[in-house]
């Protein structure tokens, strides 16, 4: 949840490929996805290039904001009930 606020904040996430959320960036956000959550290096290179980019990813991260600010409380209600009556 603290990463969907984040974005919908229109503030970058990093975040690992194998977080849940990291399949909703879209590829214009993919260097905030971190492939070695162990590499704390990684992480240091990709916050670099986003601090010498900022402006470039600004318009990408206000997409993203946009579209995950769509997705309200109750669609996630709902994609739970779903879920749960899936697997019932």
């Amino acid at each position: 949840l603290g990463v969907h606020e984040a974005i919908c904040c229109a503030l970058p996430a990093f975040v690992t490929t194998t977080a849940g959320v990291a399949e909703r960036y879209p590829s214009a956000l993919s260097d905030f996805l971190i492939r070695d959550p162990d590499d704390p290096a990684e992480l240091c290179l990709r916050m670099r290039a986003w601090r010498l980019r900022m402006n470039a990813y600004a318009p990408a991260l206000r997409a993203f904001s946009d579209r995950m600010r769509e997705h309200t409380w109750n669609d996630m209600a709902s994609q739970i009930i779903e879920a749960a009556g899936e697997r019932a």
